[in-house]
């Protein structure tokens, strides 16, 4: 089925789309948000145990790439990263807890599902806000293309039904504004960075 391949396919891109933004890790260029990763790492994993519970099979494969991922960045994020301590990042872990917790209580994979894509957005909070007030401590590059396989993932779907449409649109939304940050962002930063540099005087 077309709709199968096409979901193998974003699931490969989504995870491609984070090798740039680990190099960038590495070369001390990208900066992870700790608590948007601590919250992912976790609930990526729910998010597919969930989705796959609520009846979705071709487009499960980006929620995988993401779960693996995420894991492996929250990890180098001890090292390489910042933020994880401010108020708003207590308040989104605290809320993402809760959201687990509710899950567990539940036992209904719906309602998980729903639980942890609240949950996760709750990690995205704390990325937006970096990406606007630090654009360059993101790779866009890896946005992009992780927009792409998300993008492709609502094309795998084959059901109309809610909870296997919810998770795929909700990533578009998120990935894109995010990208849309980044962008906006880093011409703010650069047109700034231009004034300035108009503004002082020439040495001679």
């Amino acid at each position: 089925m077309i709709q199968s391949a096409v979901g193998i396919i974003a699931g490969v891109i989504a995870f491609v789309a984070f090798i740039p933004y680990v190099v960038s890790i590495l070369k001390g260029e990208t900066k992870p948000q700790r608590a948007t990763f601590a919250i992912w790492s976790v609930i990526g994993l729910i998010i597919f145990f969930s989705y796959l519970a609520s009846g979705a099979r071709e487009t499960v494969w980006t929620a995988l790439a993401y779960a693996i991922v995420q894991i492996g960045i929250f990890g180098l994020s001890f090292k390489y990263g910042m933020g994880g301590f401010s108020k708003l990042d207590m308040i989104c872990i605290g809320g993402a807890v809760l959201g687990i917790v509710g899950w567990i209580t539940t036992k209904d994979p719906a309602i998980a599902l729903y639980l942890s894509i609240f949950s996760e957005f709750l990690g995205y909070v704390p990325l937006f806000k970096k990406s606007y007030l630090h654009p360059r401590t993101e790779n866009t590059l890896s946005w992009v293309i992780g927009l792409v396989a998300s993008c492709l993932n609502v094309f795998a779907l084959t059901s109309t039904q809610f909870n296997v449409v919810l998770y795929p649109v909700y990533v578009v939304l998120c990935d894109g504004l995010v990208v849309s940050l980044l962008v906006f962002s880093k011409h703010r930063v650069r047109h700034k960075e231009t004034r300035v540099a108009l503004l002082l005087p020439k040495s001679d």
